[in-house]
């Protein structure tokens, strides 16, 4: 039997209590609320709440997470793959990716991480961080690099730069000059 309001033969989703007592979805919350207070980028914030809600069904819903035997065809992630690469600098949505492969979020962070092996949001920080490094070799200014690379700011950039590399943007052109240059 399905549920009220129900669309294409899926079920509403149903949780089986209604306070959770549990110490790691409060963790996954602080985490979400911290990106979201960080503005860190849409991406990343839209990963997060799809993980707790995920995390949620899992261990209280009566939703199952995907149809059985229903895997995406790399080529369709591949798509997706090239529509971050080609929009690294602007906000990327998990609905707009998803409507390029036809599957739900939680379905395409999944797919995405099997395929790939990271999920699409930590994809688009390593190419953003990528792009960022190549526009500092070419001499632009490190705030300018931040906005063109879809940071909120400075240092935005300079928080995953560092846990990226290790080193500072500022670091990371000191270490580009010749031994001569340092004073």
């Amino acid at each position: 039997m399905l549920s009220e309001g129900s669309q294409c033969g899926m079920r509403s989703p149903v949780f089986q209590r209604p306070v959770i007592s549990e110490p790691s979805v409060y963790r996954m919350i602080l985490r979400l609320h911290d990106a979201v207070d960080a503005t860190e980028s849409r991406l990343v914030q839209e990963a997060l709440l799809v993980k707790v809600v995920a995390f949620l069904f899992r261990i209280n819903g009566s939703l199952d997470a995907a149809p059985a035997g229903r895997n995406t065809e790399p080529a369709r992630l591949r798509e997706v793959r090239d529509y971050i690469d080609a929009n690294l600098g602007s906000g990327v949505s998990l609905g707009t990716l998803s409507s390029l492969t036809g599957l739900s979020p939680f379905q395409l962070v999944n797919e995405f991480r099997r395929v790939f092996g990271i999920p699409p949001h930590q994809y688009q920080l390593n190419g953003r961080l990528s792009l960022a490094r190549r526009l500092l070799r070419g001499g632009m200014p490190i705030s300018d690099v931040a906005i063109e690379t879809g940071f909120s700011d400075q240092s935005h950039l300079t928080r995953h730069f560092k846990k990226f590399l290790g080193l500072t943007p500022g670091q990371f052109l000191g270490t580009r000059k010749n031994v001569q240059d340092r004073v």
